[in-house]
């Protein structure tokens, strides 16, 4: 109830079932909100505003800094308090923030694109060669704006780990827990593939909905979609699961008989409670107890290893999907929700069955943990399956009309033929010509004109594109190019899915039994502040760093950036090949740590 109005037929929700149901909806719009909308909006943000994939990682880090440091200091002085409007006040929070990262859509300008700009996109020798400084914004503000709002949603998803959790798992018996914590962590996954879905599909809508440009469509690199759409939302959902949590009690019925039961089974280094929480004199002490504990040392570290992949896999996953299979955003991060509801949901929600089925004791479930880690080693080689790479002239090929790969260092998309165009990357307009290569504009194929038919746009008089090379067929061709990148037969289509997918899966499959082993190693009052430190660690050291690694990658592996006015911004193409043997070689890396921490928690317990 709320304060003195507590009505008998409100009653019926005063229970673990309906708490579940509740909590479980903070938890799924906060996995929606967080993980699925942030990473739909990374590929729009950076065309919008000028971002780079490092920068992308900077803002997503954020998150992390403020569910880190806050976690650490709300669940310490959570222990002893209401649970419960803790858990309400994170919902606010996290409204909070997604408004300020809807903001800049708000006061900045319309999005601005190379059609508006007046810049042409076929070779015009009268074109005056100079800058268009219109173009050029500093992207330093939106970025400040954006960090924050990440950084108060970071404060509000804290609860939901640090409190929600353990506010959850004290309200029912101990064997039950685990089916009740693989809900509330399906949900945890559930809610990322509903973002990914959601901001998918609002990314088929212009940024400046309900405006709706007639010259681009959503297929087309200049198209950056309603990315805002999904923060909105996100934010008047969230303020209104604020309102049922609000009332629930400080404990349920329940509390007292679930809480002999907890004590009867705790293991650990220190078995003894003794009720840190009361003042902030006793954190040291409480730190201390917490990290001479080794099960619960190595088992955070191992979770910390484990949050670096997810940080960096999630943030990119749409991306990574676009540059491999040369496809839209808004299908990339469609096709991320699939394989998160797949991989990660069914995943988080066995980890808990297995838990549960077998019964297994914390020394059982930390042998688990390892055994999970060394299969997710071998998950990680299959990363290395990549898509071919789509040649573009320039860039990894020629203007030579021969089979010659360009090397990538002498990059250069002028040549004799388009020297006289005065052509802009700035305008990327990918075309594909009758001799299979792709060219980053008409203006760089040297098209002297275009005509419109049906929904196709075709190129004619194009001095760099020789009809020498192609086949009967394509000779045949009236036009010399059409406004598209030539298509790359990815064989690997499948196997990339697949590999993504189970890396998610084997990821969050570790997830349940690793909190179930920290909350089980520590006595009961310290399993609020335990989580806190957990989180701590694995925010600051783990999901952290893993945005900004992978977006680092994402960068070396770039072979043609945005530029206007000589400063570099987005990337328009990356190396297949490049990319994906990078990012095998950190997963890699990060599982076998993962592998190493939790063999030590076993063989410490």
């Amino acid at each position: 109830g709320y304060g003195p109005c507590q009505p008998d037929w409100l009653q019926c929700c005063n229970s673990a079932k309906w708490l579940t149901v509740h909590v479980g909806a903070f938890v799924f719009l906060a996995g929606m909100q967080v993980t699925g909308l942030k990473a739909a909006a990374a590929r729009p943000l950076e065309k919008q505003f000028g971002f780079t994939s490092t920068e992308i990682g900077i803002m997503a880090a954020m998150y992390d800094v403020g569910a880190a440091i806050f976690g650490f200091i709300f669940s310490f002085f959570a222990a002893h308090t209401h649970k419960g409007k803790w858990v309400a006040t994170g919902s606010i929070l996290m409204a909070v923030g997604s408004m300020i990262i809807a903001s800049p859509h708000f006061i900045y300008g319309r999005y601005q694109y190379s059609a508006v700009l007046n810049v042409s996109s076929i070779c015009d020798e009268t074109v005056s060669g100079s800058c268009t400084s219109g173009a050029i914004s500093s992207s330093s503000v939106q970025l400040i704006i954006l960090s924050l709002g990440q950084l108060i949603s970071g404060m509000g998803s804290t609860i939901i780990w640090t409190i929600a959790y353990p506010y959850l798992d004290e309200n029912v018996s101990p064997t039950a827990s685990p089916i009740y914590i693989g809900v509330f962590g399906a949900l945890a996954s559930l809610g990322p593939g509903a973002g990914y879905l959601l901001g998918g599909a609002f990314l088929n809508f212009f940024v400046d909905w309900p405006t709706r440009p007639t010259d681009i469509n959503s297929s087309d690199p200049q198209w950056v979609g309603a990315w805002w759409f999904g923060y909105v939302l996100s934010a008047i959902l969230m303020a209104m699961t604020a309102v049922p949590l609000l009332a629930y009690p400080k404990h349920l019925p329940e509390y007292e008989k679930n809480k002999e039961k907890r004590a009867k089974i705790a293991i650990g280094k220190s078995v003894i409670d003794n009720n840190y929480g009361n003042s902030i004199k006793e954190l040291p002490k409480a730190v201390k107890e917490l990290v001479t504990n080794k099960v619960f040392l190595f088992v955070t570290l191992g979770a910390t290893t484990e949050g670096m992949t997810v940080g960096g896999l999630s943030t990119f996953i749409p991306k990574y999907l676009q540059t491999q299979m040369n496809i839209s955003s808004s299908r990339a991060s469609f096709l991320s929700g699939i394989l998160v509801v797949i991989g990660a949901a069914s995943g988080m929600q066995l980890g808990g069955v297995v838990v549960r089925v077998k019964r297994l004791r914390p020394v059982q479930i930390a042998k688990f943990c390892y055994s999970v880690g060394i299969a997710g080693i071998f998950c990680a080689l299959l990363i290395l399956f990549n898509c071919s790479d789509v040649p573009i002239a320039g860039v990894t090929k020629s203007y030579l009309a021969n089979n010659t790969s360009q090397s990538l260092t002498n990059m250069n998309l002028v040549s004799g033929c388009n020297g006289n165009c005065n052509c802009y990357i700035s305008n990327y307009d990918p075309v594909c010509g009758i001799d299979g290569i792709s060219y980053a504009s008409p203006c760089y194929a040297g098209c002297s004109y275009s005509r419109i038919n049906g929904t196709s746009k075709y190129y004619y008089s194009c001095s760099c594109i020789s009809k020498g090379n192609t086949s009967a067929t394509m000779a045949s061709q009236s036009y010399d190019a059409v406004r598209e990148l030539c298509p790359n037969n990815c064989k690997f289509f499948i196997p990339v899915l697949i590999a993504i997918s189970l890396s998610m899966f084997i990821t969050y499959f570790n997830s349940v039994p690793a909190s179930q082993v920290i909350m089980r190693c520590v006595p009961e009052s310290q399993r609020c502040f335990a989580l806190g430190i957990n989180w701590l660690v694995l925010r600051l050291l783990g999901s952290v760093p893993g945005p900004l690694i992978v977006g680092s990658i994402i960068d070396q592996s770039c072979i043609l950036w945005n530029e206007q006015c000589g400063r570099r911004s987005f990337c328009w193409k990356y190396d297949n090949y490049l990319l994906s043997v990078l990012l095998t070689v950190v997963l890699v890396t990060l599982k076998t740590l993962t592998a190493v921490f939790f063999f030590l928690a076993w063989y410490f317990f």
